[in-house]
Formats: C-alpha cells, structure tokens, sequence
C-alpha cells in the first residue's frame, strides 16, 4: 500500500511485492489431503461478496469441499475488452479503439507479469492469461455477448473444469433478467462439451429458506 501511496509501483516493485505476498500465504498452514473442488463463477457480486452469496466459500468448506473461484484481474480486463468491442462494432469510434486497446495491452502485460512470479512458485495456482482465457469460449458463444458479465462465466467455467473442478456452481440474483438470459443460455453446450461435469445456476432468492437454498446448493455438486 505504501508504494501505491507514494507512486512507486514500477515493474520492479510490484514483483518484489508479488514474491512477498507469495512468501507470507506460503507460510499458512495447510492439511494434507485432497478433497472434490468446486468452481464458482457467476454475476460478479454473487461471486465474490459473503453477502451476496451468503457466505458460500465457508458452507462448502463444511461440507468437506475446496471452494475454487478466479481472481479479480480477469474481470477488469474483461470490461476493458468489453469497452473496445462496443467502440469498434457499435460506436465506430477509431479513437476509442485506440484508447482501449492500449489500455488492454497494458495490463495485460501486468498481469504476465503477475502470473510469472506467482508461476515460480509450487504452491499456488494461477489464472488464465486473459487472452488465453478468451479463446476458450470460442465455439461457445461470440464476444460479442458482453452484457453483463456475459462471455466471461463461460470462460470461467471451462477454465475450473480444465483446473480439477468436478462441479461448477454459477451464481446469480433472483429476478436479474441478465442474467437468467446470459448465464443459463451457455449451459447446454457446456454440458455437451463436459459431460461428466455438474455445471449448475443457483439462483439467490432471499424469500426462499437457508435450508433450500443449501439443499439446492448440495444437490448441484453430487
């Protein structure tokens, strides 16, 4: 924080600080033994707030699980990407091009570089490049379905598959139209290319029972 603070976040200084924080999560204490992953992807609130999704991560670990959800970065350089497709296809704005393909390819070089000091490490899993987590929708669904979170969860969902997760749960709000329209919308093709995998939309309705919810939740991963 104090490098941020002071404008001394170069290249240099993030991978010092990368190699930090990989050191200091290094040192917590994990028990032996493997147990079922499970993916969570979804509208990105439900995805990351314990609000949101009631605290989802913590009910899967009592369960026996091991909660596996990407990181944020992908996520920004998907709005980023989003922004681009709309000033090239929609607003035919050359400038705005530009603009947002020279932001793009610099943070995506950031995030190479992330990924690379994270990579050194025997610990730790990574995420997709994000060019690379791109690619994976194809023959999916377009890029050019960039509501909401749109393309994204269909890349996220492969990505956990290809990452050991047996069952995906993608979360959403009740009565959000985006997504019932774009995250249920991928889930016959994806259940034709993985099979053996339980991919699931569970649907955060708080008039509806913990007990459901959490039945619907157990029933999605078995």
């Amino acid at each position: 924080c104090e490098s941020i603070r002071r404008h001394r976040n170069g290249r240099h200084t993030r991978e010092k600080n990368y190699r930090y924080a990989c050191e200091v999560f290094s040192k917590v204490p994990v028990k032996p033994g493997k147990k079922k992953r499970v993916g969570i992807t979804g509208e990105i609130y439900m995805k990351y707030s314990k609000l949101g999704n009631d605290d989802i991560e913590s009910f899967l670990l009592r369960q026996g699980m091991e909660p596996y959800s990407g990181g944020f970065v992908n996520y920004c350089l998907y709005l980023v990407d989003t922004e681009r497709y709309k000033a090239e296809k929609y607003q035919h704005n050359p400038i705005m091009v530009k603009a947002c393909a020279f932001v793009l390819h610099r943070l995506c070089e950031a995030q190479k570089h992330l990924l690379t000091v994270i990579g050194e490490t025997d610990r730790f899993q990574t995420d997709l490049p994000f060019p690379e987590l791109k690619e994976k929708v194809q023959g999916i669904l377009a890029e050019g379905c960039n509501t909401g979170d749109g393309w994204l969860i269909a890349a996220e969902v492969i990505q956990y598959v290809e990452k050991g997760c047996g069952s995906v749960l993608i979360l959403h709000p009740f009565g959000c139209l985006v997504s019932h329209v774009c995250e249920r919308g991928i889930l016959q093709r994806l259940h034709a290319r993985f099979p053996d995998v339980s991919i699931q939309t569970i649907e955060y309705d708080y008039d509806q029972s913990q007990t459901l919810r959490e039945s619907r939740i157990l029933l999605g991963i078995s």
